[in-house]
């Protein structure tokens, strides 16, 4: 399992994401201005103390490996390194199109 700053390292590569620190400091979104979705956010809920938070998975094919929750979010507190990089790219690109 990452640890918190392992994860917010990967989302700090994607450099066509930016950072929005929640009003308690605690959490944070990244968002995606180019999306043609509606959605913006591509992670949201980040808890910088639980190292929880989701990455959006509303657009994905239906056909996608991710357990997706009602509200088109995945849960990524327990993904390795390789997982998070390939699921936040593949979020963007789902927004993208």
């Amino acid at each position: 399992m990452l640890t918190i700053n392992q994860k917010v390292s990967i989302f700090d590569s994607f450099t066509e994401l930016t950072k929005k620190v929640g009003k308690d400091n605690v959490r944070f979104n990244y968002s995606y201005a180019q999306t043609k979705k509606q959605q913006k956010n591509v992670i949201c809920q980040f808890n910088i103390n639980t190292g929880n938070g989701y990455v959006c998975g509303k657009y994905l094919d239906s056909k996608s490996q991710y357990k997706v929750d009602p509200r088109g979010w995945i849960n990524i507190k327990n993904f390795n390194e390789n997982e998070l990089k390939i699921l936040i790219k593949e979020s963007i690109n789902s927004l993208s199109k």
